[in-house]
């Protein structure tokens, strides 16, 4: 039951820190995959030069292979297209999937600085009673603990003075 109750139903709690974070995790992913692909295209590009190459090639004064080289051409260009949808279509694939892995991740940072913020705005109101709670896979527990721990201090001392 409590485990129902902690379960998150809003990923994107504060979008400005969520939305920077994924930007960055989305472009240096993009920039890595374009550089990837720019090589695999590179090889590819490399192996066909050299499979006409060695179709064009004779030995011993005899023809290996008798091919339109027209025809062999369209056929290569054909399967290099081919390479280059399916690399790009990786890329957004990939793309996509890192930048729902951006904003899942990211809501266990962005939920405790708005759970902050929240406590930060109650205590300005003058409700020292209130504490930070963070879920259990939620990061900044030692920063909370110390909130909280700051605040009985806090508290405790303007009972005294009262």
């Amino acid at each position: 039951m409590s485990r129902q109750k902690n379960r998150r139903q809003i990923y994107l709690i504060d979008k400005t820190i969520q939305y920077a974070y994924l930007k960055y995790i989305v472009i240096t992913i993009f920039i890595v995959s374009c550089f990837f692909s720019f090589f695999l295209i590179t090889i590819n590009n490399y192996l066909s030069d050299n499979l006409m190459k060695t179709v064009y090639q004779t030995g011993g004064g005899k023809t290996m292979a008798v091919v339109d080289a027209s025809e062999l051409r369209r056929e290569m260009n054909r399967r290099d297209t081919a390479f280059n949808v399916k690399i790009i279509l990786a890329i957004l694939i990939l793309s996509a999937f890192v930048g729902y892995l951006s904003i899942r991740n990211s809501h266990k940072i962005a939920g405790p600085v708005f759970r902050f913020k929240e406590t930060f705005r109650r205590v300005s109101a003058g409700d020292l009673s209130v504490r930070v709670h963070l879920r259990k896979g939620d990061h900044l527990h030692d920063l909370a603990g110390l909130f909280n721990q700051m605040l009985d201090t806090v508290e405790n001392n303007y009972k005294k003075k009262e």
